[in-house]
Order: structure tokens, then C-alpha cells, then sequence
């Protein structure tokens, strides 16, 4: 038996440095966030259906201006950018370390 095993051939439950989890907790934190991924998208996407539809759309479009660029191009190029920024974080929770 290798030291890197225990007596039951599993990995060991080793504590991880920065966040003192084990490889077990882990795993089991990522299997329930990749199991309620698909309907926190499904929701994003009709987040999405509703911020660049015509209520929105409607609102922003217009001849105002914000530091003489049209109101709707700042509300589309920010609306966009944080969209996303939180599918980004919904995908990648924890932002994996290469």
C-alpha cells in the first residue's frame, strides 16, 4: 500500500491548505453545484430575454445621453458586460487556479 492510499484503496481525506476542506467535501460541493447549474441558466437566459428585449430596449432609447454617448449603447455595453460576468461566476464558482 502506498502512503498516497489508505487501507481501503480511497484517496486520502486530506484538509486543503486555504480552504481546510477535504477532497470529499469537495467533490461533493461540486456535484451539487454542477446539479443546479442547468436551471440557474435556464433562468439567466430568460434574465437575458427580458434585458435586451423591447421593455428594456424601450426605456434606454431615446435622445438622452450620457457623457454624450446614447443612453441605450451605455445600458446595452453594461447590461451585456455583467451578463457575462455572472454566467461567467455561474460556470466557474470558484475561479479555478491554473
Amino acid at each position: 500500500m502506498s502512503p498516497a492510499e489508505s487501507p481501503g484503496g480511497r484517496p486520502p481525506r486530506v484538509r486543503g491548505e486555504a480552504t481546510g476542506e477535504t477532497r470529499i467535501e469537495r467533490r461533493a460541493r461540486v456535484e451539487h453545484s454542477q446539479r443546479a447549474l442547468p436551471p440557474r441558466l435556464v433562468l439567466l437566459t430568460l434574465a437575458g430575454f427580458l434585458l435586451f428585449g423591447y421593455p428594456f430596449l424601450a426605456v434606454f432609447s431615446g435622445p438622452r445621453r450620457l457623457a454624450g454617448i446614447p443612453l441605450l449603447y451605455v445600458y446595452l455595453f453594461l447590461a451585456w458586460g455583467v451578463f457575462i460576468l455572472v454566467i461567467a461566476r455561474l460556470v466557474d464558482p470558484g475561479g479555478r487556479r491554473r
